[in-house]
């Protein structure tokens, strides 16, 4: 089942970064943000802190936030259907994009359920790993750790955001 875009966006702040109910802190300056906070829905947890501390500091910043969704550019769960592994990519895209647009943000606070895209659901189990994470173009390929794809996607993220001129924190 479908659900309506608009009002997914608008209470997950992925795609619809722009939403007034996505700015955290101060609202932005003619359009520009000071930061962004990306990642699942712990990301989302600490708003109410983040947007205090941000409000204190005069900051600009907006949340692109998705349950379940590593904030970790190529990659993907293998334990979601369908139209969800859609939605992240998706959710993926338009915080690229939503970055093109702002050029002058220099912050990204990136923060997720990081053990469970390490680990798996339940962590190390008779001594092997649960393979959660997959590359976005590996569906067809064997299968490696989930451990190995988590640390190739926050490297790859990082890396990304970096070379953007982007301070990267990341938040467990």
């Amino acid at each position: 089942v479908a659900v309506n875009e608009g009002e997914q966006y608008e209470r997950l702040c992925a795609n619809g970064i722009r939403n007034p109910s996505c700015i955290i802190g101060e609202k932005p300056r003619e359009g520009k943000f000071d930061f962004l906070v990306f990642g699942d829905s712990h990301a989302r947890s600490l708003l109410p802190v983040i947007d205090t501390i941000a409000s204190q500091a005069g900051l600009s910043g907006t949340s692109a936030t998705l349950p379940a969704c590593p904030p970790l550019f190529g990659t993907q769960r293998k334990d979601l259907a369908p139209i969800y592994v859609a939605e992240c990519r998706n959710f993926h895209d338009g915080v690229v994009a939503f970055l093109n647009e702002q050029p002058q943000l220099r912050t990204v606070i990136l923060s997720a359920r990081w053990a469970l895209y390490s680990n798996g659901p339940s962590g190390p189990y008779n001594g092997k790993q649960h393979e959660l994470m997959i590359h976005r173009t590996d569906i067809e390929k064997p299968i490696q750790s989930s451990d190995s794809f988590f640390e190739s996607g926050l490297k790859n993220t990082v890396n990304e955001l970096n070379s953007r001129g982007i301070r990267v924190i990341i938040v467990g």
